[in-house]
């Protein structure tokens, strides 16, 4: 039995010092038990790799399957056909078929509107408060507004899509039942959505990817369309919500940084590429074994479930000179927030964007934002994959 079979197993979730700092036990990981035995809320055993070349290589290697990512249980067969959470062929096939319509042409020709979104937010904020609540008064409806707009969602059927989005991402916040009857709904709104943009269609990403091909013979299929629609809904706006709020209360954590950047919109990129790597309320992504494989000491064996912890490769120090400090002047950052490999988030260039707009409207017009609540008084959203605060009041 090898070291790591040894340890006794780590739970999960680990403990942070704050929302904004990574867990303690990152470190001790890294330097002892690089590959270890954990368990999850459920109760479900599993490995979690915490070293970056340890998660490039789990997220790289065809021996690991992401196929049971997507199930709605762990046995890697149960993945459905049409969905991203597949391996090759199939996923070649499905992720060259989307990538011809989720182009960098598409995402840099929706940045004015998510400018004017953001301004528009921005300035209701001013006009209203302070103090403003920035999940429900920004980061919510921007990145909603965005996700829609982009897949020619109407405006009247946005707002459902905040309970159904977060109802599907549960570990324990919400029933089985609640998770299921989420689902429902927004596969079955989409399968509306589908043959309204098939009798009319627009020049919004829904429409191209219904018209894209391979060939005269291969396209999407309505089940493909459908899961793909409601995955970019779900993903396209839960994480962006996050990665805003985090990023933002982050930023007003680290008063300095924030001031830096209000003095010089230049740090502006190097500030979201620094958000994005101190994202660590975010659950690893996971992989199946199809094979047993050797990683460090561990010898994980076929069926084996593993976490590929991005959080803690995104503080290792053999990258990361100062791992657990935040800043956004760090000259080099190969964080792997987007994922690593053939299932690279193909909304990475979308989320970099909103982002990047966030930062520059909010710092141009509350350069004195702060935080009412200190960090450990914030309440946090609990029970889901990806945790982040569920109200985050600001002053100016």
């Amino acid at each position: 039995m090898s070291a790591p079979e040894r340890a006794p197993a780590v739970s999960l979730p680990l403990a942070q010092p704050s929302i904004t700092e990574p867990p303690a036990e990152y470190a001790r990981l890294q330097a002892e038990c690089p590959v270890a035995r954990v368990v999850t809320e459920n109760g479900t055993h599993a490995w979690m790799v915490t070293r970056y070349e340890d998660v490039r290589f789990v997220l790289a290697d065809p021996r690991f399957s992401i196929r049971f990512a997507g199930a709605a249980s762990d046995n890697a067969e149960d993945a459905p056909e049409e969905s991203l959470f597949q391996d090759p062929p199939g996923h070649s096939r499905l992720r060259r078929l989307v990538g011809r319509a989720f182009t960098a042409r598409r995402m840099a020709d929706l940045r004015p509107a998510v400018r004017r979104t953001a301004e528009r937010l921005a300035a209701e904020m001013a006009d209203d408060y302070p103090p403003a609540e920035l999940v429900s008064d920004f980061a919510f409806p921007l990145s909603i507004n965005v996700i829609s707009e982009l897949l020619g969602v109407p405006t009247p059927d946005r707002a459902d899509f905040r309970a159904w989005s977060e109802a599907v991402i549960s570990l324990t916040a919400h029933t089985p039942e609640e998770i299921g009857a989420a689902w429902n709904n927004l596969q079955g709104y989409v399968a509306e959505l589908i043959e309204a943009k098939r009798r009319d269609p627009g020049s919004d990403l829904m429409s191209a990817l219904i018209a894209v091909r391979d060939n005269e013979d291969d396209k999407l299929s309505t089940g493909e369309l459908r899961t793909m629609a409601v995955t970019l809904l779900v993903a396209g706006h839960v994480s962006t919500v996050n990665a805003i709020t985090m990023g933002m209360l982050t930023l007003l954590t680290n008063r300095a940084q924030y001031d830096r950047l209000v003095a010089d919109p230049g740090l502006i990129e190097g500030a979201v590429e620094e958000i994005l790597r101190c994202q660590f309320g975010k659950r690893g992504l996971m992989r199946i074994a199809k094979d047993d494989v050797q990683v460090g000491e561990a010898l994980i064996r076929k069926g084996d479930t593993v976490f590929a912890e991005l959080g803690a490769a995104n503080v290792d120090a053999s990258l990361f000179p100062e791992p657990a400090r935040f800043d956004i002047t760090r000259p080099e950052n190969p964080h792997l927030a987007f994922g690593h490999g053939i299932h690279h988030c193909l909304g990475a260039a979308l989320g970099r964007m909103e982002l990047h707009v966030t930062l520059e409207v909010l710092s141009s017009a509350f350069p004195l934002m702060r935080t009412v609540l200190p960090v450990e008084r914030i309440p946090l959203r609990t029970g889901l994959l990806d945790q982040s605060p569920a109200a985050l009041l600001v002053t100016w």
